[in-house]
């Protein structure tokens, strides 16, 4: 059997398939990320699981990607775990979050795969090679577009009292923030984007309101702008979305791309079996 992981920062989407093709079943867990979590972390974590306990001896070929296995001593952190996990595997393959952006869109023709979950990014990718338009800087100076970019901006808003009356006062009734407890947490915090990008749930739920519409517009924009208008030809090559913040902004994000002259193609929030059927169809 064949498993395939596809970690973000906060969660972690598991896929399993038979060699006849016949998809045995899918799970979710923790996100893993080789800066935070050792290999002993994660084996413990879950070796421990019921869902990896009936299969792992039955594991043949394991493909996991996530964010910060773009460098190779990182990526062995997580592929030390994966083996002693899937002991009888013969293939343990273990790559970021950007390849399997770009895996997991590609259609046999050239494509630009976007990110927008906890973080952002954007890539191409001809079946060969892929390539970024701008290097990530992470949740302090990019991001643009992502759920610890909305993060900020909503937290910011709501201590500076910026936010529209009924989102400052729902804001205060569902989280009951105390500044001096937040930028406790902020500083001391080994994942402090995650803990930002969590707020993102409280945009999504009122997206609807103009306000949040203001600012998702500006962050998609800046997105845009930074990122994929960047790439030669990019308004001749479909488009494909990835992450929670695409899939629930992508009415609007649809407009901006028309205004752009661009191609948005799909929107896909959990592109796990995307990457499953890119391995078992090679």
């Amino acid at each position: 059997m064949i498993i395939v992981a596809d970690s973000g920062s906060m969660k972690c989407d598991w896929a399993v398939v038979a060699r006849d093709g016949r998809l045995v079943k899918e799970f979710k867990t923790m996100g893993f990320h080789p800066l935070f979590h050792s290999s002993t972390l994660i084996e413990k974590i879950l070796g421990h699981m019921s869902e990896f306990k009936t299969i792992a001896s039955q594991i043949e070929e394991v493909y996991f990607y996530g964010p910060g296995n773009e460098i190779p001593q990182r990526a062995r952190i997580i592929e030390m775990a994966m083996r002693n996990i899937f002991n009888n595997a013969e293939t343990v393959e273990v790559a970021d979050d950007i390849t399997a952006s770009a895996y997991a869109s590609y259609r046999g023709e050239p494509v630009i795969a976007c990110i927008l979950g906890t973080s952002s990014h954007a890539c191409t990718y001809d079946g060969k090679e892929v390539v970024l338009a701008r290097p990530p800087l992470g949740f302090i100076l990019g991001s643009e577009g992502s759920g610890s970019y909305f993060g900020k901006k909503i937290i910011r808003d709501y201590f500076y009292h910026r936010l529209p009356e009924d989102l400052h006062q729902a804001f205060s009734e569902r989280y009951n923030l105390n500044v001096e407890e937040f930028t406790d947490r902020l500083y001391r915090d080994p994942q402090a984007h995650v803990y930002v990008a969590g707020f993102m749930q409280f945009v999504c739920d009122n997206r609807e309101h103009r306000y949040i519409q203001q600012i998702s517009e500006k962050g998609f924009r800046k997105f845009i702008e930074n990122q994929i208008v960047k790439f030669e030809n990019a308004e001749s090559m479909p488009i494909h979305f990835l992450g929670s913040v695409a899939y629930f902004f992508q009415e609007q994000i649809k407009i901006l791309c028309e205004e752009y002259n661009l191609k948005p193609k799909t929107f896909n929030r959990k592109p796990v079996v995307n990457l499953l059927n890119y391995h078992t169809s090679e």
